[in-house]
């Protein structure tokens, strides 16, 4: 092979390494943004999810204490502000959702409904006077109803805390591929490099090396033009000796 074919080998290869190297890290690394955005977004819903339990809670016990006292105004306030924060959270998560969360989010959101219709309807008859036997049965619609909201929200949890696991795990193999794919590609291209610079070292530097040599000595020869540089390859370099 001709020098310049040589170096225009070397060349092109360092191209080609350089943009399949940038193609598979460019891959590797928008599949770890999605990761990292599914993940960011799972860990959002449960947030807001465990806002809403939370919420949920702070609201049967504002209205044990409503139930009890309906002029307690610090309990219809909390109960008004958990509500008010439930509300939030179940916005916030539809806002960050895609097409199947947001399916399994709008269930519990209708469930959530019910149960603060019938928190409401309590309160209004324990305002009232209405009975105790009209706020039992409500209080009895009103368990079912949070029992539904209850098991859908666990559900959700779960289902979100699985998709967060999946994800982080496959971000970490990603991450792995993509430091094995950079460092597997450093070493090839060293060691490429390292080949292409030996071959050009023995076709061009020691060849200049022993034309220098040779052009001394014709210089010192007095003119001696009888001397041969000898010809030890086809390249060139060798054509240069002829």
């Amino acid at each position: 092979m001709s020098v310049k074919r040589l170096l225009t080998f070397s060349n092109g290869f360092y191209l080609l390494s350089a943009i399949v190297l940038l193609v598979i890290v460019s891959y590797l690394g928008y599949n770890i943004s999605n990761s990292i955005k599914e993940t960011d977004i799972s860990q959002k819903i449960v947030c807001n999810l465990n806002e809403i339990l939370v919420s949920g809670l702070q609201k049967n016990v504002s209205l044990n204490s409503i139930l009890i006292y309906p002029q307690n105004e610090r309990a219809r306030k909390n109960f008004n502000q958990a509500q008010d924060n439930m509300d939030k959270a179940i916005k916030e998560a539809l806002s960050i959702a895609n097409e199947s969360q947001k399916k399994e989010l709008l269930r519990l959101q209708s469930y959530l409904k019910i149960d603060t219709k019938l928190e409401n309807e309590m309160i209004d008859a324990a305002s009232n006077n209405l009975g105790e036997d009209n706020i039992s049965a409500l209080m009895q619609e009103k368990i079912i109803a949070w029992r539904d909201a209850y098991l859908l929200l666990q559900k959700i949890i779960n289902q979100e805390n699985y998709i967060y696991g999946n994800e982080k795990s496959t971000m970490q193999k990603l991450i792995i591929v993509t430091v094995i794919v950079v460092v597997v590609s450093m070493m090839l291209t060293i060691i490429i490099v390292s080949i292409v610079w030996a071959i050009l070292y023995r076709r061009i530097f020691i060849p200049l090396k022993h034309i220098n040599s040779t052009v001394s000595t014709l210089a010192k020869g007095g003119g001696d033009l009888t001397i041969v540089l000898p010809k030890q390859s086809n390249d060139e370099f060798g054509e240069l000796t002829d």
